[in-house]
């Protein structure tokens, strides 16, 4: 299962980040080359578009043996760029970012990426060359109009909105996400943590509880609970089916 925890970023150059985990990092600021209104909700593509989140899209066709999400995939989010190394078709991961969020707006692992891509750029981190050719925000705006009841793409949201601070926005992702009937441990254990930094801690540990229940494996969140005057019993965990 792929969890969607916040995880530190490794970026492609030699110049290294703050031992501080980069969500915890205050004041940064979309580029003023991204706004509101640059962002293009047309999803017209040559290619696609396709829901991540449909099974047809996974699966093999006439035109497209490996199936469409594959066909994209397998040159345009290589594990070089996911590993913020370098693209798939040349040294620079944007273009080759936007390629496969206009195909497959909804993608989680390109979403994430652009994510994290974006805040390295912003923090100067990222190779000088390094370019996106729209926001972050502006993908996950896409991606909603895409399928709105994707749970990957709320969840993904809800992280990249945790890491820019906006605490109370990201809990709005996580709950349409609740409301539209999912109940994945990425989700409650997300929950939980957003929750942990509006200090809503009685609510954090519910969660947190079926996060680490159905054996979530990453211990930062319950080390937060615990400094926080809120342990968690693991032989009390509940784990309600996902």
């Amino acid at each position: 299962m792929t969890h969607y925890g916040h995880k530190k970023m490794r970026p492609h150059t030699k110049r290294k980040l703050n031992s501080k985990p980069v969500s915890l990092i205050a004041g940064i600021l979309f580029s003023s080359a991204f706004s509101a209104a640059a962002c293009n909700l047309n999803l017209s593509n040559a290619v696609g578009p396709w829901d991540y989140g449909a099974p047809v899209n996974h699966a093999p066709n006439g035109s497209n043996p490996m199936g469409n999400v594959k066909r994209v995939t397998n040159v345009h989010l290589t594990p070089s760029m996911l590993n913020l190394q370098r693209g798939g078709t040349a040294a620079i991961i944007g273009s080759d970012l936007d390629y496969t969020l206009r195909a497959i707006p909804n993608h989680p692992q390109a979403l994430l990426l652009a994510s994290k891509l974006e805040r390295l750029i912003e923090l100067k981190l990222a190779h000088r060359y390094e370019r996106m050719k729209t926001s972050a925000e502006c993908y996950f705006q896409r991606a909603i109009k895409l399928n709105p009841q994707l749970d990957s793409t709320r969840i993904v949201y809800g992280i990249h909105l945790h890491q820019k601070k906006h605490y109370s926005k990201a809990i709005e992702q996580y709950t349409t996400a609740l409301n539209n009937g999912s109940s994945s441990t990425n989700l409650h254990y997300n929950i939980a943590l957003t929750l942990v930094e509006l200090k809503k801690y009685e609510d954090a540990k519910k969660h947190a509880e079926i996060a680490y229940g159905r054996g979530f494996p990453l211990p930062g969140l319950k080390n937060k609970l615990k400094k926080s005057g809120y342990p968690i019993d693991a032989d009390n965990s509940v784990n309600p089916t996902p």
